[in-house]
């Protein structure tokens, strides 16, 4: 195999459109969620307006964390959930404060993937930049 050029048995079905991917398998009734995430590294959260999304065309469903209440608080962990000493779960949405760029605050449900896309660019989130820790070292200090 090293060196060698092996014919490919599938290029030519996905360069004549042949091919069949994730996004072309379809059910009925089929929902796609996407979830807003954090662009800040550690940040309060002034403000998540959803309130768009909501209204917007063939969305089902908007959560941010005021929505989920005590339903799912907190993911589950492998390591029992502690931090320096002291209990920590991470939640399933941000509440209040947002600690790492990519932090789930929200999430759409939608009828197809364009409208999710759409009504996802219409949360608004709003921060206070906090202090952020950008190396491993400043983080053990």
């Amino acid at each position: 195999m090293i060196g060698a050029s092996p014919r490919r048995k599938e290029d030519q079905r996905l360069l004549t459109g042949g091919g069949r991917f994730l996004d072309d398998l379809t059910r009925e009734g089929l929902l796609h969620l996407g979830v807003v995430r954090s662009v800040e590294a550690h940040a309060r959260l002034a403000k998540v307006a959803t309130e768009a999304a909501r209204h917007f065309p063939g969305v089902v469903l908007v959560w941010s964390a005021s929505d989920l209440g005590e339903i799912a608080p907190h993911v589950p962990t492998a390591y029992g959930g502690a931090h320096k000493g002291r209990p920590w779960a991470q939640p399933v949405l941000a509440r209040d404060v947002v600690r790492y760029v990519g932090e789930p605050v929200a999430v759409v449900v939608a009828e197809d993937l364009a409208r999710l896309a759409d009504a996802l660019d219409t949360v608004i989130i709003e921060y206070e930049r906090l202090p952020a820790l950008p190396t491993a070292e400043a983080a053990l200090a």
